[in-house]
């Protein structure tokens, strides 16, 4: 199942400035969508943390994403 990705929802939009310093895990957000995971939207974020080379795919909530400034209010 192909799932939908966009930079806007109502209300939300992804942070213009990545990629930026996320605060938890001495991380970076090179990139990031909204998305939707059991008909919920979400953030789904490329994330580098540490000093692991390689990002991991974040899933965060709408919540979540904006306390890491992964998005802002439109």
């Amino acid at each position: 199942m192909k799932r939908p990705r966009t930079q806007t929802i109502p209300g939300y939009r992804i942070q213009p400035m990545l990629p930026i310093g996320v605060v938890f895990a001495d991380g970076e957000c090179e990139a990031a969508d909204f998305t939707v995971y059991d008909g919920t939207p979400c953030v789904e974020a490329l994330v580098k943390l540490g000093t692991i080379k390689n990002p991991y795919t974040l899933v965060l909530t709408i919540e979540q994403a904006l306390a890491a400034d992964i998005i802002e209010r439109a």
